[in-house]
């Protein structure tokens, strides 16, 4: 393919995304479409009770294996360190799907947040 033939052939293959683009930018579009994106991260919805659940079922998990029967830790020490070791495997996923380009999601770290409670609570006391 020659140079000339070349510059219009990806002329061709780009205009559309261009012009969808500055279309997309230059109107309140975009502003619609964060708004919808929000709205559609709802509290009640499958995505935050798996965070919930995950979550709940990695304390017990952490503190099984941390506590005097695993790794010889007491039982404070197990509980912090099964509590502290989800809410960083919680934040590292937010980070991890921030850097996909998804949204970082407080509400998936709120439903990490309770799940690590309820773990506590439940597998720790």
């Amino acid at each position: 393919m020659k140079t000339a033939d070349k510059s219009a052939y990806y002329l061709k293959i780009q205009k559309p995304f261009v012009n969808l683009q500055s279309s997309f930018v230059n109107s309140q579009d975009a502003s619609d479409w964060v708004r919808r994106s929000l709205s559609e991260d709802r509290w009640i919805a499958l995505d935050k009770l798996a965070h919930l659940l995950v979550s709940f079922s990695l304390v017990g998990i952490g503190y099984a294996v941390s506590s005097e029967r695993g790794l010889g830790f007491s039982r404070n020490q197990a509980r912090i360190l099964s509590a502290g070791g989800t809410a960083l495997i919680g934040i590292a996923k937010e980070i991890h799907d921030y850097r996909k380009g998804s949204d970082f999601c407080g509400k998936d770290l709120t439903a990490d947040g309770l799940g690590i409670a309820l773990g506590v609570l439940t597998y720790t006391f």
